[in-house]
């Protein structure tokens, strides 16, 4: 796989296919993972399961995808057409994270940069970055 580093140019980056692992800050070893097993079909609620796992494995890798209005998708490097995705809010406002077949509007991602090789990823669903 291709890595890469991310810095301000991280969109125009997005197009050239490079592959990460989005690691912690607060725990050093700790990587997002995502297990898209028999995620074949769009799902209205998502599915499969979105976790973080020590060390960076295929399941841990994730090509950023550009999408509109300047977000970016988070593609599963390993599950085919698998993007991190943030559900809808339940009655207590507690937002499950999965992961869905496609890119629509609850996989679209902001990048914003905190530090030299350092993001955060703000949830864009629903409405226009500032």
């Amino acid at each position: 796989m291709n890595l890469g580093l991310l810095d301000e140019n991280a969109t125009g980056i997005a197009a050239q296919n490079l592959t990460y692992a989005l690691r912690c800050v607060a725990y050093s070893d700790a990587y997002l993972r995502m297990d898209a097993n028999g995620v074949n079909n769009p799902a209205p609620e998502g599915a499969g399961t979105v976790n973080a796992q020590i060390g960076a494995g295929s399941w841990e890798q994730f090509v950023l995808t550009p999408q509109d209005g300047g977000t970016v998708g988070l593609l599963s490097a390993e599950w085919h057409n698998c993007y991190l995705r943030i559900g809808t809010p339940s009655p207590q406002q507690i937002k499950p994270i999965n992961c869905q077949f496609g890119c629509g509007a609850l996989e679209k991602w902001v990048v914003r940069f905190v530090g030299p090789n350092r993001v955060a990823f703000e949830w864009r669903c629903c409405r226009t970055p500032s």
